[in-house]
């Protein structure tokens, strides 16, 4: 053989050898099993490894925890069968297409696999799945799976370096576990994705690793450290969605110099189309977003001119319930234009009408009421002032009927609307002649206030008139907007931003 022959027939053999690239997957022993984790329909999952079972398998309980939350859909679904186990067992199951298990860097489209009819079935990784891996070696709890050179093997992710299979496993399950807020839980599996980072990293998975951590520190209300964590994410792979949340999380945490300059940088960031994430439909939600702090900052800053202009810069390229109640405090507390303040609470409040976090502006919008009724059709927003009041009460019995009365035993702001609303209800009462339900209303006002509200000088005018000290007739109604108009404008110290 010849020089030339002979490194020719090396090169061959090195060619080949690269050819038949290599993806190694260390399974988790427990007992007498051996345990992959593989990730099915984007679900993270823990499957036995049993080359005895069929196909894959999945639990009753599992398929319809993942039909519950769209890992699997009607078009997935097939017939009903009968299938042999692994022990030699016939069971009973139904036939389902997975469209996709990723395991060891390999991502395996469309397999077969079977829900067994049994709540507590194992999940089996089976020979549906087996089978498409193509040439794998084990040996103890070491799955190599050879990659095929004629090109018939599955697709193989080759973004990341060797290795990153277990650190992306262990991603999404911290992605799995921040969506149904096990935030304990989400941090336990970034710990892990950071224990499994690849030698050769690339700074998205740092950033992938530091977003998840922050967005479960967010959940946790841990927002100093949420911001740290997103901070870390922005420096590794800059992007609008990580500036947007790392702004929120500086907000909440009251940093507000730096989260105004990250607000501002996230809206730069789209403006110049620069290290985008989403598309131009969620960019511009951001967008909006980051314009409706800005006008809260703005406004706490007692900048209402500014707090105006982002309020409506924001309302401009999409209604926002945030930036609504912004401009409803500016036109209130500092323009006096109580019906364009009452215009635009009524504008947030259309967005979410029952949630609880409104009820400091249903105080403000029947606040807003109580102001216009001397100056406008009394009637009318005297009416909206009630509904408005009573609406804030009904909800605070719903919540104290369905999580007790101590519920808000630390939601200072929460109680504080409560309070107000009711002495205000209270008053209505007492001036129609209701005495019962204006008692009903100062009980109601006191349970809320308890020692740490402010105490409000309504509250003496409506226990006079439960007792009767001062004569009350229904032309008093009237009058009553007049007593209450001053009280309804320092509402602010009781229920602000």
């Amino acid at each position: 053989m010849n020089r030339h022959t002979f490194f020719s027939v090396l090169f061959t053999i090195a060619f080949a050898t690269n050819l038949m690239a290599q993806n190694t997957v260390y399974m988790e022993r427990e007992g007498n099993a051996y345990y992959v984790r593989c990730i099915v329909n984007g679900l993270p999952m823990k499957m036995l490894f049993d080359t005895g079972a069929e196909s894959v398998s999945l639990s009753l309980s599992e398929a319809m925890f993942m039909v519950k939350n769209g890992y699997l859909s009607e078009t997935d679904i097939g017939n009903t069968n009968y299938y042999s186990i692994a022990n030699g067992e016939n069971v009973e199951g139904m036939e389902i297409n997975l469209r996709e298990i990723e395991i060891g860097g390999i991502r395996l489209r469309n397999v077969s696999a079977t829900i067994i009819n049994s709540l507590s079935a194992p999940l089996l990784f089976g020979q549906s799945a087996i089978q498409r891996l193509g040439p794998i070696q084990i040996n103890g709890n070491k799955l190599t799976i050879l990659q095929d050179p004629s090109g018939s093997s599955e697709s193989q992710s080759n973004h990341y370096s060797s290795g990153s299979t277990t650190f992306e496993y262990y991603i999404r399950e911290a992605d799995y576990y921040n969506k149904n807020e096990e935030y304990d839980k989400a941090i336990e599996s970034c710990s892990k994705a950071s224990e499994n980072m690849p030698s050769h990293s690339y700074p998205s998975q740092h950033a992938m690793l530091f977003y998840q951590l922050g967005r479960a520190f967010a959940g946790k209300e841990n927002y100093s450290k949420a911001a740290e964590m997103l901070s870390g994410a922005l420096h590794f792979d800059p992007d609008e969605n990580t500036a947007y949340h790392l702004g929120m999380m500086l907000f909440f945490d009251n940093q507000l110099d730096t989260a105004y300059r990250t607000f501002k940088r996230c809206i730069n960031m789209i403006d110049r189309g620069v290290n985008l994430y989403g598309n131009k439909q969620d960019q511009q939600h951001i967008k909006a977003c980051c314009y409706s702090y800005l006008a809260k900052i703005d406004y706490q800053w007692e900048r209402s001119y500014q707090a105006e202009q982002n309020a409506k810069t924001s309302l401009s390229i999409e209604p926002m319930e945030s930036a609504y109640y912004t401009l409803a405090d500016i036109y209130f507390f500092n323009k006096k234009d109580y019906k364009k303040a009452l215009d635009n609470y009524e504008r947030g409040l259309a967005f979410d009408p029952n949630s609880p976090s409104n009820i400091k502006y249903y105080t403000k919008a029947g606040s807003t009421c109580m102001s216009l009724a001397p100056d406008a059709d009394a009637e009318k927003y005297i009416d909206k002032g009630i509904h408005y009041f009573t609406k804030v009460t009904d909800m605070y019995d719903e919540i104290v009927s369905e999580f007790g009365a101590d519920v808000f035993d630390d939601i200072l702001e929460m109680r504080s609307c409560v309070y107000f609303s009711a002495l205000h209800l209270g008053m209505f009462y007492a001036t129609s002649n209701d005495i019962n339900s204006a008692k009903r209303m100062y009980n109601k006002a006191m349970n809320a206030r308890k020692n740490d509200v402010r105490k409000y000088d309504l509250e003496d005018n409506l226990r006079e008139a439960i007792s009767g000290s001062q004569t009350y007739s229904q032309n008093a109604r009237r009058s009553y907007p007049s007593v209450s108009r001053t009280s309804a404008k320092n509402s602010k110290k009781h229920c602000n931003n």
